[in-house]
């Protein structure tokens, strides 16, 4: 909404002003989400193209309309050589590794980072396609066979503990990662027998069915609400 209405008033507005049947849209789902969004899915893309247009046409003024986009995976290259660069990268895989067909479209280095004992990592955004032929493969690279992965980094809050914003644009009340109590991590006594998840608490009390385990602490590799973020992550 352009004008602050609730996701609810979008629905009435929206069902007034539009009629998906004369449209030949279907639509498979309407959700309204906690910030004031309203997700519509339909069947295709062509009838999201046509249902984005008539709701621009008919109420532009009063809301914003948004197509999700697709996000191109994230690969992870381990134990890259020192000599290896930003720069160099697709020209010194590709020289090794010519089976890849890596090229400045393909392959977009994004950074270079150092795991606990030094060694070298190279995150690279990559087309789906090459993705397919690299994840779970192994690239040669110098002296060095490198291991390649998925990587997808979750933005977690150390304030709060929830996912999908940092400390530093957080507005909620501290909460400890461990047991969900409302201290800092270093002040937490909680033995590991009796640690809670904030993010699961959280997810039970908005979902009365299918409720999952609250049992362990939010940073948890194996965390529910962890695992169903990645999930999402790699649908999109």
């Amino acid at each position: 909404s352009k004008t602050q209405e609730s996701s609810e008033a979008l629905k009435i507005q929206l069902k007034r002003s539009i009629n998906p049947t004369k449209l030949k849209v279907g639509i498979r789902a309407m959700k309204s989400l906690r910030d004031g969004r309203l997700i519509i899915e339909t069947g295709s893309k062509e009838e999201i193209d046509i249902l984005s247009k008539q709701i621009e046409e008919q109420c532009g003024q009063q809301m914003e309309v948004n197509i999700p986009k697709r996000r191109n995976p994230n690969i992870v290259i381990y134990n890259i050589p020192d000599e290896l660069t930003k720069e160099n990268a697709i020209e010194t895989i590709q020289a090794q590794n010519p089976e890849h067909s890596l090229n400045k479209e393909s392959f977009t280095p994004k950074f270079i980072y150092k795991n606990k004992r030094g060694i070298s990592n190279l995150v690279a955004e990559v087309k789906p396609e090459l993705w397919r032929t690299l994840v779970h493969n192994k690239l040669k690279i110098g002296w060095q066979i490198c291991k390649v992965e998925d990587y997808m980094k979750v933005i977690r809050c150390y304030k709060c503990s929830q996912f999908k914003h940092r400390a530093v644009d957080c507005n909620n009340d501290e909460t400890c990662p461990l047991c969900a109590g409302k201290h800092a991590l270093s002040q937490c006594k909680t033995p590991e027998t009796e640690f809670k998840c904030i993010n699961c608490i959280t997810h039970n009390s908005y979902n009365k069915q299918g409720k999952v385990n609250e049992n362990h602490s939010s940073l948890d590799k194996s965390c529910p609400c962890l695992v169903n973020i990645i999930k999402m992550y790699r649908e999109n």
